[in-house]
């Protein structure tokens, strides 16, 4: 073991894990095969998510599901900490040594450490805040997934550097897979939601297995004599930005933890997963991807901004159609993947759904300010995101959770244009570029809602699965029929399909 860790820190077989000549040529059909594959593995956690949901919802009370939603509003702020940015420093740096990312994995591993144990301080607080005793031994037992997570920040950003993709998503298949059994089998035990809790620990220790066994790469001891200064300080305002973004996105279940009560929380917040996971199954492989390929672009203004609007396209071909299907079929889904026990979970499906048709394409803005380095511009724009979601949700609050949802939605929405004016000032993307990549999906999408609440008023089936079969059946061939009757559309479509087919081929 000592032979092999002195041969791998020598820079010549570091250069192994952290070069990327390799996936700097032929960056599209690179970034797209990559895409491809994380895409499909994505699918596929999609299709475990759902179907484990479906099992965990009908043998798990909303109540318990509230309870472990309480804690993770709470987790994921102080999980931001965690990473410090630092994997996506590693993956934006053009060049790094093998000292420079040992340094950073034991920063991320210490600030796992430090956070495990912040939380078992306060886990006492978290109980009171809710008036939820039960909560403690939960938020005790899951500060555990800290410690495991910061033991393979660096590994997977390696990974990702070298745009090793399809192997890094597998990994992460596999471990989700494992962890819902592990859930499942709880849940039919009656642990109740302590499979919940339990499912997710288990899913960080597989990740770091994973992670391990893929990028067997070995750190070596700190060096106070390696700077990595300036990756900390592009990680901080990342990590700001991050803690912004996990401390808004937690407000929603603070408020109605606090005000409404765990079943209000179980209520909402699984109408939001079932909502945008799909949506977050494509956003992370094209995160992925975008990142280290937006980042070799720096100095090519024309291929940068290619890059970039290809991403912006299949983003909104997929989010769009998808939205306005959850907002016609809001009532099917929840009967179907829910069951009986989620009454009312319809109306939060339709608002998200709405919201999802726009969140998405908005999250890749930041795809540009974050692969150009300007993470600081970032902070300033998720500040101002932050300020604006807050007082609608507190406005929103006297409505109770349909108030808070909605307000989620209009702060996406009212924020869209200025997020955008900033990014594209100082980039080689213009507005133009931007909308015109939007153009036929929206235009399609619109469309598509008419069909689709024509056909589900004239044609209304039972039981609730069928009619779901048949709103999925007539989206899958509307929408691509609109998209390539408009102008422009079917260049489109072959220039998409040709270079998905150019990335699927055997290189020569």
């Amino acid at each position: 073991m000592r032979a092999l860790a002195s041969r791998l820190k020598n820079s010549a077989d570091f250069e192994s894990f952290s070069g990327r000549e390799d996936a700097r040529r032929n960056l599209m059909r690179n970034s797209l095969r990559g895409f491809s594959y994380v895409l499909l593995s994505g699918g596929g956690e999609f299709a475990l998510r759902l179907g484990s949901t479906a099992i965990l919802a009908r043998l798990i009370s909303p109540e318990s599901f509230g309870l472990f939603m309480m804690v993770t509003a709470v987790t994921a702020v102080a999980d931001q900490f965690r990473d410090l940015g630092l994997s996506t420093a590693t993956i934006q740096r053009e060049r790094i040594t093998h000292h420079e990312v040992s340094n950073l994995f034991w920063i991320n591993t210490a600030a796992g450490c430090l956070i495990a144990l912040t939380v078992c301080v306060l886990s006492p607080f978290v109980s009171s805040y809710f008036h939820e005793p039960r909560l403690t031994s939960m938020t005790i037992a899951l500060a555990s997934t800290f410690v495991l997570g910061g033991l393979s920040v660096q590994h997977e950003a390696l990974l990702g550097r070298q745009m090793r993709l399809g192997p890094k998503s597998g990994m992460r298949l596999v471990a989700f897979l494992f962890s819902s059994v592990v859930g499942v089998l709880m849940a039919l035990a009656g642990y109740g939601y302590w499979a919940l809790v339990w499912r997710e620990i288990s899913r960080s220790a597989f990740i770091v297995v994973g992670a391990w066994a893929l990028c067997p790469w070995i750190p070596g001891r700190p060096r106070r004599d390696t700077e990595v200064w300036s990756l900390l300080n592009f990680g901080s305002g990342l990590t700001a930005t991050y803690i912004l973004g996990a401390l808004t996105g937690s407000l929603d279940r603070l408020l109605l933890g606090r005000f409404h009560g765990a079943d209000a929380v179980g209520l909402y917040r699984q109408s939001y997963q079932l909502v945008i996971t799909p949506m977050s199954q494509l956003m992370g492989p094209l995160y992925q991807v975008s990142l280290p390929g937006l980042s070799m672009l720096q100095d090519d203004s024309d291929r940068f901004r290619d890059f970039y609007t290809r991403i912006v396209s299949i983003v909104a071909i997929v989010s769009m159609p998808l939205g306005v299907f959850l907002l016609v079929y809001a009532e099917e889904v929840s009967a179907v993947v829910l069951g009986d026990q989620w009454h009312g979970a319809a109306t939060f499906i339709r608002i998200f759904g709405v919201g999802g048709m726009f969140q998405s394409v908005f999250s890749t803005i930041g795809f540009v300010l974050v692969s150009t380095g300007r993470s600081r511009e970032l902070f300033m724009l998720g500040i101002a995101y932050s300020t604006i979601k807050s007082l609608l949700m507190l406005f929103g609050l006297s409505w109770g959770p349909v108030g808070v949802a909605t307000a989620d939605v209009a702060a996406t929405l009212a924020m869209f244009s200025p997020f955008l004016y900033v990014t594209v000032r100082n980039s080689p993307i213009t507005i133009i570029a931007f909308l015109r990549a939007l153009s036929r999906p929206f235009t399609s999408s619109v469309l598509l809602i008419i069909v689709l609440m024509g056909f589900r008023s004239t044609f209304s089936l039972a039981p609730a699965f069928l009619s779901l079969i048949a709103g999925v059946s007539v989206t899958a061939i509307v929408f691509p029929l609109i998209w390539l009757v408009l102008p422009g559309g079917r260049f489109e479509f072959r220039t998409l399909r040709s270079a998905v087919s150019v990335a699927l081929a055997r290189s020569s």
